[in-house]
């Protein structure tokens, strides 16, 4: 897949950010497009972002899609979204971890390659978090935890990075906290190295969400997205 042809993108945590690969090489991208914070709009911004590029849907070899964890509703347009472009191209999917793609970036930011707890918000006060080994090396899971698991967890790690750290650092005192997002380049350097270490792809109709609870969400969100697609319902 070295000259493969890649859409990658995460709605994990709204807003979008998206990489068009070409040959291993970002060719066009979105970062934290403030434009696109609704599901109706993520496949309109991924035409506009492809346009851009000169690229027809037809011309993407792979999608690779972070599938959560994250917002329920931005999971499941990002699914609902690769689902519709794989059964409208025929092209597979890729799927991708959104915390594995906030630890690429904070490696990038901290400069750290010892144990590395990444944690982002969930609901009613709860975090999802995972723990990386080393750069790329899960130790661990994703899960939704609480406060005070979050506080007793992060002892095993050298470093930790978080999405909106503000109230990370609340909960963690004096510990210091990398604030991290999903990025462009974060998101690259995933897809590079799932393709490196052989990860498979699936057809779009296998595509899941990994939610860590039950969603609550409508669920008949991303729907829209099909719509855009001709696919319909």
């Amino acid at each position: 897949m070295a000259t493969a042809r890649i859409l990658a993108f995460d709605f994990s945590f709204s807003p979008l950010v998206a990489v068009l690969v070409e040959g291993g090489t970002a060719k066009a991208s979105l970062d934290a497009h403030a434009g696109c914070d609704r599901g109706e709009m993520l496949v309109a911004e991924l035409a506009r972002l492809l346009a851009r590029a000169g690229v027809g849907w037809q011309e993407i070899d792979l999608f690779a899609v972070a599938r959560g964890p994250g917002s329920f509703t931005g999971i499941r347009a990002a699914v609902a979204a690769a689902r519709g472009l794989s059964l409208a191209t025929g092209r597979p999917v890729l799927p991708l971890s959104s915390l594995e793609v906030l630890e690429a970036e904070a490696r990038a930011r901290a400069a750290t390659e010892g144990p590395l707890y990444v944690v982002a918000p969930g609901r009613h006060g709860s975090w999802y978090a995972q723990l990386f080994a080393r750069s790329g090396l899960a130790a661990g899971p994703p899960e939704l935890v609480d406060a005070a698991s979050l506080r007793e967890r992060v002892r095993a790690a050298s470093a930790v990075a978080g999405v909106r750290s503000g109230r990370l650092a609340d909960e963690l005192g004096d510990r210091p906290v990398v604030e991290v997002t999903a990025t462009a380049q974060a998101l690259l350097r995933v897809v590079t190295r799932a393709l490196a270490e052989g990860r498979a792809a699936v057809a779009g109709a296998e595509m899941d969400p990994l939610y860590l609870r039950d969603a609550d969400a409508d669920p008949k969100a991303g729907l829209p997205l099909l719509e855009r697609l001709g696919l319909g319902c």
